[in-house]
């Protein structure tokens, strides 16, 4: 028994700490939007590194709503792939492994990928594109109770002028804070 706990010691710890690079690759693959074979993300920013100023970022009250729909998709995923681990760690070919793994992942984690997700932020794109010469609100969409407000956001964006700060180099918030603390939450098992 002594030497089959031992042997098992050994193996647990080399296999946990392979799973523990698979995993963290392929979440930091996923946070960074990297979804192309042969290339490797090293890094993410609101702006092409050629302009030296960001647009408008989003008014917070929309901004939250895409955010929260992410760290909800996030969550989900993460979920998933925990519960497929085992599987994937055995994958044969081998190749399969590093595939395998995106499976488990989909564009709504991205907040950049799941605008179009959230039904408030359609209703400010279509507020925006109202007021583009040759295009008129519908009396139906001036009729919807979100009309005026997204009005409200579209002309904050409108009025605040660009800035050259990167997001997420200032100090993390309590907003940020409780976003990864429901992400884990969500797939930390309460009983080994």
């Amino acid at each position: 028994m002594l030497l089959i706990q031992s042997v098992a010691t050994v193996i647990s710890r080399v296999s946990s700490q392979f799973l523990n690079r698979i995993t963290n690759a392929e979440v930091k693959r996923a946070a960074f939007g990297n979804d192309t074979e042969g290339e490797i993300a090293i890094g993410a920013m609101d702006r092409p590194t050629w302009i030296d100023k960001s647009p408008p970022r989003l008014p917070t009250a929309v901004a939250d709503l895409v955010t929260d729909y992410s760290n909800r998709a996030a969550s989900q995923s993460i979920a998933k792939f925990r519960h497929a681990i085992g599987q994937i760690a055995y994958a044969d070919p081998k190749h399969t492994a590093d595939t395998a793994i995106s499976t488990y992942f989909t564009w709504k984690e991205l907040v950049h990928a799941s605008y179009f997700d959230v039904p408030e932020f359609r209703k400010l794109i279509a507020q925006a594109v109202s007021r583009v010469d040759g295009f008129t609100p519908s009396e139906r969409f001036k009729a919807d109770p979100d009309f005026q407000r997204t009005a409200r956001w579209l002309d904050e964006i409108e009025g605040t002028p660009g800035t050259a700060v990167v997001p997420g180099s200032g100090a993390a918030s309590s907003k940020d804070a409780e976003a990864v603390s429901a992400v884990v939450a969500s797939t930390v098992k309460a009983e080994p």
